[in-house]
């Protein structure tokens, strides 16, 4: 990004709505934002967002991702282990968790202080941990992000010329992977910060698109004729064939999909070519894989993660120096097919959610005994989250879904929960 500041200064390199920065200009705006600080950075997509964002990975500090829509436990949980001496957010983050937030230093993505220096060596954080089950601090590096960025540019061919619409949030792998991969080959990126009829709109000015499943599904619920993408993108969950078709069928467009993890990025881009094969794509340039006895797939790669926190955890995310996934794939002629998973974790909307955290959490009611949750089947949403729950006493499902989704993100909250009394 700071080269193309230089040679690519005056194109445009981001949007949001009507509102524009050229590529000095987001580079301008971010080294503002280039702390050498611990910062926690919870904000909705946006022009301002994304320029703070990217200059906090290039501050020289550590900077941890997290979902905007993290409120109550989950939220004080994180800042409580992360430490920070700042938080960023946008207006309505901010708002909505004063009280959590009440003793900490905060900024909005709208004020933006006095940084400087740019540097590529920033520990960047997020809090999912697929492969290990539970929450925690995955490790990883700036310059990951960029070496996993331009190699998912190669594979998807990006140009210049090209217009990505990103409606994945920033703070999660696909939107920020495809986004710096959009800026890494001088193309310009367009940003979604909630879903409305709008949407048709942006569509329309896009080459390529990126969303999960559950984007798409709702696309198609608004209403959209055909459009001129060459191509869109769609990972974090599971694409049912349908869902595909009816969208290629409506819009004229391909959705071609990517494979990764919190703990690996973005791994597989699914060629054209390959287009119809169910697979998940063809691993990324500079990926080696590897399947082990019970076909889980390992990896290595450049911008695979330092670590988690906990040592111990690393070393069981690790074989030989190749990342274990927790996922079960299957290899032919080059290109990899999903199959099953072993780590425990549930995928709604695209947002991974960890059965342990929630198990936790009803754990501490007076009433539960036991607490076992998984993950329901869903046509559009790929799965819900519901509870197996043994208990004492009398004690309603309303008041339990109550105890533990006002604690929680909205995609975490329990859909329904099964009630055993002892």
């Amino acid at each position: 990004m700071k080269f193309w500041s230089v040679t690519l200064s005056g194109k445009l390199a981001i949007c949001e709505g009507e509102s524009c920065l050229t590529y000095r200009e987001l580079f301008e705006k971010a080294t503002k934002w280039a702390l050498n600080s611990r910062v926690v950075f919870a904000a909705r997509n946006s022009l301002w967002s994304y320029a703070a964002l990217m200059g906090l990975l290039h501050g020289g500090g550590e900077v941890a991702l997290v979902d905007p829509l993290t409120v109550s436990e989950d939220l004080k949980m994180i800042i409580e282990d992360f430490s920070p001496d700042l938080i960023v957010g946008d207006e309505e983050f901010l708002q909505q968790n004063a009280e959590v937030l009440k003793n900490y230093k905060t900024l909005s993505v709208n004020s933006p202080p006095n940084g400087g220096g740019w540097t590529y060596d920033t520990t960047f954080v997020m809090y999912y941990a697929g492969i290990a089950g539970r929450t925690m601090q995955v490790l990883n590096k700036t310059s990951s992000l960029w070496i996993n960025a331009h190699s998912l540019a190669l594979a998807m061919g990006l140009e210049k010329a090209d217009v990505v619409y990103v409606t994945a949030p920033i703070t999660h792998v696909l939107g920020l992977v495809t986004s710096m991969a959009a800026l890494a080959a001088g193309g310009m990126v367009r940003l979604m910060k909630k879903l409305s009829p709008n949407v048709v709109e942006e569509l329309s000015k896009a080459t390529v698109i990126v969303g999960a499943p559950a984007f798409y599904a709702e696309v198609l619920k608004i209403g959209v004729g055909k459009l001129g993408a060459k191509f869109a993108v769609s990972g974090g969950a599971y694409l049912a064939p349908d869902l595909r078709a009816r969208f290629e069928e409506v819009t004229g467009v391909r959705i071609l999909q990517v494979y990764g993890l919190t703990e690996g990025l973005v791994l597989t881009f699914e060629p054209p070519s390959a287009y119809g094969k169910g697979s998940v794509g063809a691993p990324l340039p500079l990926v080696e894989i590897r399947l082990l006895e019970d076909g889980e797939l390992a990896v290595k790669a450049p911008w695979v993660m330092r670590g988690y926190k906990d040592p111990e955890e690393t070393k069981r995310a690790f074989i030989d120096g190749w990342l274990r996934t927790g996922d079960i794939l299957e290899e032919r002629e080059g290109l990899l097919y999903f199959k099953g998973v072993k780590k425990r974790m549930i995928k709604y909307k695209g947002y991974p959610i960890f059965p342990r955290d929630l198990e936790e959490i009803l754990k501490r009611h007076p009433a539960v005994l036991e607490a076992k949750v998984v993950g329901e089947l869903h046509p559009e949403y790929g799965e819900v989250p519901v509870a197996y729950i043994k208990v004492k006493g009398e004690v309603s499902e309303e008041n339990l879904l109550n105890f533990i989704n006002s604690q929680v993100a909205f995609y975490k909250r329990l859909k329904k929960i099964y009630i055993e009394r002892i």
